[in-house]
């Protein structure tokens, strides 16, 4: 369940990887059988997730669009890892 607290995210709950589904069968049977508030908090509960939802999307959006509007000479290159750099050894060697 996510609760927003001014423009902070707070994630309170199952984690996501064990529980999957629960948190929608938990939402879904509150709808069916639940007495009208309960019903209404529900409704606003997933209507206040939709919201938190589309906002990240925009957010991941523009980040993307800024990203990709950037040269890619501008951007910083990692070096290469451990295991990359013996590969590159590997491979320089065994054209020797």
């Amino acid at each position: 369940m996510a609760v927003i607290q001014g423009q902070n995210l707070v994630v309170v709950g199952w984690p996501l990887a064990d529980h999957r589904g629960q948190i929608m069968k938990i939402l879904t049977s509150a709808q069916l059988f639940a007495p009208p508030k309960k019903a209404r908090k529900t409704k606003a509960r997933l209507a206040r997730a939709k919201l938190v939802i589309v906002a990240a999307r925009e957010r991941a959006a523009a980040t993307a669009q800024r990203y990709a509007a950037q040269p890619s000479m501008m951007r910083p290159m990692r070096p290469p890892t451990v295991l990359q750099r013996h590969r590159l050894a590997e491979r320089l060697n065994a054209k020797s």
